[in-house]
This record gives C-alpha cells, structure tokens and sequence, in this order.
C-alpha cells in the first residue's frame, strides 16, 4: 500500500461538493460569529484598560492583569488586542459600526492589525478616512489587510510622477522609439504574507511608540496625584514591552528563510 493509500485510508474519502457545501456554510457561520465575539472581547478589554481596572485590582499592569484574569490570554496579546480594541471603539464611536448589532461588519482581524498600524502612526481622523476608504473597496464585506493597505496607498502617498524619454531614446528599459513610454515598474514579486513573528514585533513596535506619545502627553499633569500615578503606569507597560522586545526582534528574524529574496537575485 502507498503512503497515499495509507493516508487517504486514516482521512477517509473525499468530500464530494454537496457533502462540502453545508460544512462550509456551517464553518463560516462560526467563523463570523467568532470574529464579532472576539471584536467585543477587543473592545472590552480596551474599556477595562482605559478604566485603569488593573490598578482597582492590585496589578502593576495591564499586561498581568490581563493573564491572570483571562485563561490562556498572554500580557502580550492582551495588550495586543486592546490595542485593536481601541481601532473598533473608534469606529463605533463614529457610527462606522456597531459592536452590538449582529448585523454589523467589523473589520477582519488582518484589517484591525492594519487598522491598529494607522491609528498609532497618523491619529484616528485618518484611520477613519482609511477605513471609509478601505470599506468602499469591498462593499458588504470585512475590510482586510488588503483594501486598508490599497487605501494608505491612495490617501497617504503622494502619486509618482516619471519624466518621459526623449522620443527616440534607447529602448534598454522598456521605451520605444516611436514616442510611447513603457514604464518599467519594479514589483516586489514575493506577495507572501509576512510571518506571524513580524507581526507580532510590528505590533509591539507600535504599542511602545503609543507609550511613548502617552507618556509625552501626560507630563503636563505631574504636578497632581493622579497624573504621577498615570505616569507610573504607562512606564511600568512601556519598560514591559521594551524588555519582550529582544526576544520579539529575535523570533521576527528566525522566521524569515535564508533565501534570498526575488529583488535580491535580480541585483
């Protein structure tokens, strides 16, 4: 026997298309249900963050707070998700959508990363106009990674502009002689997703500039009790996420192959 053989013994016969077409619908009615579940448990917990709950219960940080209070939840992606918390409290906050309604569609989790990404490097009103932009590009349905990435494209850089050759210039890179102009565009041909471990360090990278803009912000309020204590407390998750950072940029690296690159083979 074959080891196809073998293995298609253990796995049993294929799933013909009308044995798969319920399983799939069932599926992904799980799978939108499990997104708006995780969207209000991301919004929740931003909420108990801003509500400084860990300091109501004797916690130094968020972070620990978080893993000791939820089973299985890391100080890491805890305050991960809080951070995307606080995208989706944005947009239901500006009635983009509402994390109560079962028939509201919230950004999809490769979306809310993206989402998260805006939010900390330009503020919420261009997140929002990403957003907008972003939904446009895929009407009815969750906005990704993609349409957010096509909507910083076409909001936030500038367009290119490329001088035209002279007529009759040498065709080395793609001109012609008779006037048109064929524009070489170099495109990164590797369109594979990044490993997990970059976005977890991307991630990271993002919440400790957060903390940093938090802790800028909050110096003009050192004088009263409670802005010291606000200090305090932003240092503690800021000295937090700058001693994972090691161990964060460690296993980013690891995950990339040894190969080189598309672009790196053409130079």
């Amino acid at each position: 026997m074959s080891e196809r053989d073998s293995v298609a013994e253990v796995l049993g016969p294929r799933l013909s298309k009308g044995e798969a077409r319920p399983l799939e619908n069932q599926a992904k009615r799980h799978y939108r249900a499990a997104g708006r579940n995780l969207a209000r448990f991301a919004a929740d917990l931003r909420r108990l963050q801003d509500g400084e709950v860990h300091l109501t219960r004797g916690f130094s940080s968020f972070g620990a707070y978080a893993e000791h209070t939820f089973d299985g939840l890391s100080a890491a992606n805890a305050k991960k998700i809080s951070v995307q918390g606080a995208v989706l409290l944005a947009l239901e906050r500006h009635d983009r959508i509402t994390l109560a309604a079962q028939t509201s569609q919230p950004p999809g989790v490769t979306g809310l990363r993206a989402l998260a990404a805006v939010l900390s490097q330009h503020g919420e009103d261009t997140m929002l106009a990403i957003y907008d932009k972003a939904a446009l590009l895929r009407p009815g349905r969750a906005v990704v990674d993609t349409t957010v990435n096509l909507a910083v494209r076409g909001l936030l850089m500038p367009p290119v502009t490329l001088d035209a050759p002279a007529v009759g210039q040498d065709a080395s890179r793609g001109e012609r002689d008779d006037g048109d102009t064929v524009v070489d565009v170099d495109v990164d041909e590797d369109g594979d997703e990044d490993p997990e471990a970059v976005h977890e360090l991307h991630d990271r990278l993002i919440e400790i500039r957060r903390a940093l803009d938090d802790l800028g912000a909050v110096t003009s309020e050192l004088a009263a009790i409670r802005g010291r204590q606000q200090a305090q407390r932003i240092l503690d998750d800021l000295i937090e996420e700058i001693h994972e950072l090691p161990d964060a940029l460690a296993a980013a690296i690891a995950s990339h192959p040894t190969d080189p690159t598309p672009r790196e083979r053409r130079r």
